[in-house]
Parts: C-alpha cells; structure tokens; sequence
C-alpha cells in the first residue's frame, strides 16, 4: 500500500516523515515535491485498484496549508469522481509556491476467513515494533490478546512486506506475495491448549489467569532470531517468558 501510494506522483515519494502503526491502525505524511494533472490519473486508478481493499483508509492531498481533498476507499464511486475532478482544478490553480503534502490513514480491519484463520496486515514492521517496545509486558499481551483471540480460531496471518517468514504454533508474519489463503495452514491445537490448562490448574495457581489465558506456545518463535524480525523476537521471547513462569511456579501473579 505505502509503495503505490509513494508512486502515484509524477515525482515519487523518497522517504515519508511521519509514520506510526499499532495493531488497529497506520499513519503515514510527507511533502510532495510538486502536484501536476497527470498525478490525477495516477490517484484515480490508484483508487479503483485498491476500492476493495481489506482495511479502510483516507488518503488527503494537502495543496496549501490547511486546504485538502480527501480520498477514501469507502466513498460512493460517484463522490470519488468528483473529488478527482475537484483536484484537478485546484492543481491547474497552483502558483507554484504553495505548501503541497500527502496524509495516509488505515484502520486496520481483521479479516476473519475459512477454518478459522484471522488475516491482518502490517505496513511498517519498523513502526509497529517500535510502538509496540513502547508499551508495559502486561499492555503488550492485552494488545495481542483482544485483537487475536477468538473462540475456534486456529492461527493469525500477518501480512506485510517483509524479506523472510516467521511464525509461532498461532502467530505467522507472512510476505504479502508468498500468502495463500487457501494453502495457509496453522498448527495450533485448541484441544491440546484446553489439556495443558487443565493440568496448570491443577498444580498451581496463576492469579492473572482469566486475563493471561494463553500459553507459551502461542508466542514462541520457531525460527532462529534476527534480522528484520529483531524486535518483534524480543517482544514474544518476553511473553513467551512469562507464560513459561505462570506454568513453572505454583503461585504466579503478573502486575503493570
């Protein structure tokens, strides 16, 4: 996404200044060297290859300080008609000293498909690291546990422009053009996750577990550490950690 929205000007777009993602949503801003009427074209076909997009988003053409035309996919086809055409008047306006930028916002929008797999999709693995370092032990496991669990539901798909795989027994980082809904098949097992609950309720007592209700296995990277998944390695060593503990111990609490 961020790749064609880069490429959609008659210049494209080098580095963005400002980017942010969360497991809900991305942000994205920069300068634009210049807006010329072939860059309409460009945005229009731009807006139709990506009308049936999984996640929503708003794409703002800022051409002078505090005036915009926004774009999003969820705009009745008609409305988007009329935006291009308004842009296209402003840009034949411009005197050349204006202030010209570009603003992207997603909400990320879980996909729910066959067999019980969530798809979701990750645009900066360095942004989403890095807000995720940001966050407590206890706010980073609440943030994957209510975006990702769901009763029946066998493993997660997320989807992004990375160089390499990764994944855990629920987990899986995928590259966009290695995913294949229909050949993805996750490993985890809820029957052997309702048996190992059991036995740890048997043998000690975790007093977080109606919050920290998964296991150890849903974090536990199976391949070896580095590279561009450095950060996310760290961050799921650390969970996985916990859950090892909470199993380990006979009394166990976890606090902020």
């Amino acid at each position: 996404m961020l790749d064609s929205v880069s490429k959609i000007w008659q210049k494209p777009i080098d580095t963005w200044e400002s980017m942010n993602e969360s497991l809900m949503y991305f942000s994205a801003s920069t300068k634009l060297d210049s807006l010329v009427e072939s860059d309409v074209e460009s945005l229009s076909k731009f807006l139709y290859l990506h009308r049936e997009h999984q996640d929503k988003f708003t794409l703002k053409i800022f051409y002078d300080i505090g005036e915009s035309i926004e774009f999003s996919n969820h705009t009745p086809i008609p409305k988007t008609h009329e935006k291009l055409e308004e842009l296209r008047r402003e840009i034949n306006s411009l005197e050349g000293d204006e202030q010209l930028s570009v603003s992207l916002s997603i909400s990320k929008q879980l996909l729910e498909s066959k067999g019980g797999v969530l798809v979701d999709n990750v645009y900066s693995l360095d942004a989403l690291s890095s807000y995720l370092n940001s966050l407590t032990l206890a706010q980073l496991h609440r943030s994957f546990s209510e975006r990702y669990w769901r009763e029946g539901v066998s493993g997660v798909a997320l989807i992004g422009d990375y160089n390499l795989s990764l994944h855990t027994d629920y987990f899986y980082f995928i590259p966009k053009d290695e995913f294949n809904i229909d050949l993805f098949e996750p490993r985890f097992s809820h029957y052997r996750s309702g048996e190992i609950h059991r036995l740890r309720g048997s043998l000690g007592h975790f007093a977080n577990a109606s919050e920290w209700f998964l296991l150890p296995e849903h974090f536990k990277i199976k391949e070896a550490l580095g590279g561009e998944f450095t950060s996310i390695c760290l961050l799921f060593n650390a969970l996985h950690n916990a859950y090892l503990i909470s199993f380990l111990s006979n009394f166990a609490i976890i606090n902020e």
